[in-house]
């Protein structure tokens, strides 16, 4: 088992870069404007009476963005939702083979979304520097976060795959006010969680926050 290290919200270290609490600032726009498109969608298919909704940018094939809307309708009718935002580091070392399997679990894991109720929306964004992605997930409940964990594909990449596939990852746990009706959604942070797979024991630790952003 990991021992995890507790940080302050303003704590460094310095050999950890990227769980520089500036991290924070710059992730949470992400998350918000990945929130907003989510929002925008959902707008979109308002009365379309559409039980599922995906959408690809720019094709299925290719695509930078995905995004999941699973429960739409539900989606709708929630006021308050529970997020998790993820941001990993690929290894420049990670081989052809381990990304193959990266691949194929993703598009398992997206495929078993559709079976789990409580899980209400799920995107993915290629980021700027075109080789990371983030990833969000809305769910109805934080009971739903250990469901989905429990999903045979995600606990072969947690566990097996992301220290081959990964430098290092955070991991966000929050909620969002989410009312479809209005423009305005304000998220709060409750805390992030760093791994760094390139040390030997995985190097973990969690900042508690305080944070919120709408």
């Amino acid at each position: 088992m990991i021992n995890s290290l507790r940080l302050g919200q303003d704590e460094v270290v310095e050999e950890r870069p990227f769980s520089s609490p500036d991290h924070i600032v710059i992730d949470k726009v992400v998350l918000r404007t990945m929130i907003d498109e989510i929002h925008r969608h959902m707008f979109q298919i308002q009365g379309s009476q559409e039980a599922k909704y995906a959408y690809f940018f720019p094709t299925e094939s290719r695509w930078q963005k995905r995004l999941l809307l699973l429960q739409p309708e539900e989606l709708t009718e929630q006021d308050d939702v529970v997020i998790v935002g993820f941001f990993g580091k690929i290894s420049a070392d990670a081989s052809p083979e381990v990304k193959d399997q990266i691949l194929t679990i993703g598009k398992t894991l997206c495929q078993q979304l559709w079976q789990i109720p409580e899980i209400l929306a799920y995107s993915t964004w290629l980021l700027a520097d075109e080789l990371n992605y983030a990833n969000l997930v809305v769910l109805k409940s934080e009971d739903a976060i250990a469901q989905w964990r429990h999903t045979t594909p995600h606990i072969k990449a947690k566990d097996i795959l992301s220290p081959q596939y990964y430098d290092c990852v955070r991991i966000y746990n929050g909620r969002c006010h989410f009312d479809p009706h209005q423009d305005r959604r304000v998220i709060n942070f409750m805390r992030v969680k760093y791994w760094d797979y390139r040390v030997s024991p995985t190097w973990h630790a969690v900042r508690d926050l305080e944070l919120s952003y709408g």
